[in-house]
């Protein structure tokens, strides 16, 4: 008798162990979704795992993302969306593309993983940090190139000097520089030899051929080309290096796939 109510416990207990594993199993579900990132031109794919409803681990992945500003969102973005088991989180700041990626893919797995995105959405307010007061006679927003060189003036004036910076680390535009500043027609210039012919060439082939239908990159083209002439026109002795404001305006038109704002772009070929 003994025997036979222990076998029926073990029976039930195993039958009971079966029942909660079969629970924990079906209570956990992933999705996987890719979209693309920056621009349309790189992806973005997550791995997402609910637990009982609850998004439980979110990983992604950009390779191609640049380093120190998309692959901020890759890195962080995740761990904001399990904390908060929300998609309806704020972006990363200097990284909006990458976010939005990350965010859309998280979405899209969620559907993939058979559940609504909708419960998803719920805004988590953030907890308000702690007011503090500081005493300075400058504030510069922006830690960036430009931040950074009006910081230094300042501070060589004399000045009590604060920058603030939206990003983890400094650099801002000037982070994607890739090692150069484009400026037009400087002195250090006239230092070099002159290689570029074919690559001037180049720039106005390409605008005769494929930009006539644009003004402003026409009338660039045709400012450039006589520029270029009377250049060339010259003694080699007296010729120095070819650059004008013109060009970079117009490299940088190109360049932009004529959709750059041409007033900004003046602004950044005359006032570098």
């Amino acid at each position: 008798m003994k025997r036979r109510v222990f076998l029926l416990v073990s029976f039930a207990a195993l039958v009971c162990i079966a029942l909660f594993a079969e629970r924990e199993i079906k209570s956990i579900v992933t999705g996987t979704a890719t979209v693309d990132g920056y621009g349309g031109k790189n992806s973005v794919t997550v791995d997402l795992k609910l637990v009982d409803g609850k998004i439980h681990e979110l990983k992604a992945a950009g390779p191609k993302e640049t380093q120190g500003v998309g692959s901020i969102a890759i890195e962080r973005l995740p761990e904001e969306i399990v904390k908060a088991n929300s998609i309806n989180v704020d972006g990363i700041s200097g990284a909006t593309f990458t976010s939005n990626a990350v965010i859309l893919a998280t979405e899209q797995a969620l559907k993939n993983a058979g559940v609504n995105p909708e419960d998803y959405k719920k805004k988590i307010t953030a907890a308000k940090e702690p007011d503090e007061n500081f005493d300075t006679d400058i504030v510069i927003v922006g830690a960036g190139g430009a931040g950074m060189v009006a910081a230094i003036t300042a501070a060589d004036l004399g000045k009590n000097v604060i920058v603030l910076e939206k990003q983890s680390i400094v650099g801002g535009n000037s982070a994607r520089a890739t090692g150069g500043m484009n400026a037009a027609h400087t002195p250090e210039q006239n230092q070099n030899s002159f290689t570029e012919n074919n690559g001037v060439e180049k720039i106005l082939k390409t605008a005769s051929e494929k930009w006539q239908e644009n003004e402003i990159i026409k009338k660039l083209a045709e400012k450039v080309r006589t520029q270029f002439e009377e250049y060339n026109a010259k003694p080699e002795s007296e010729r120095g290096y070819f650059d004008s404001v013109e060009l970079m305006e117009l490299d940088t038109l190109i360049g932009g796939h004529g959709v750059n704002n041409p007033v900004l772009v003046e602004t950044l070929a005359n006032r570098n």
